[in-house]
């Protein structure tokens, strides 16, 4: 290895980060968009970078909600339930 040169550089993890970085703000449009057609909003769905210690790890921020919006997950889940164990 020439001097000066590691295996490992701050420009070969910039392009994973990024790619991390691009991938949850499209989880983030696709759940927007499932939430909307199932008559939820998440007011401020956002993305968190997630940037601890040089590592990045992306998440979804589905934020604060009201009350109605509580109910409707709440009604959402327990259908989910219902269906995956069959009644």
């Amino acid at each position: 290895m020439p001097p000066g040169k590691s295996t490992r550089t701050e420009s070969d993890e910039r392009p994973k980060a990024q790619k991390d970085l691009e991938k949850a703000h499209e989880v983030k449009r696709e759940l927007a968009a499932s939430a909307q057609a199932a008559g939820v909003t998440f007011p401020s769905l956002g993305v968190d970078p997630g940037l601890s210690g040089g590592v990045t790890a992306p998440l979804i921020d589905t934020g604060r909600i009201n009350l109605p919006t509580a109910r409707k997950l709440i009604q959402i889940f327990n259908q989910a339930t219902k269906c995956d164990s069959g009644e």
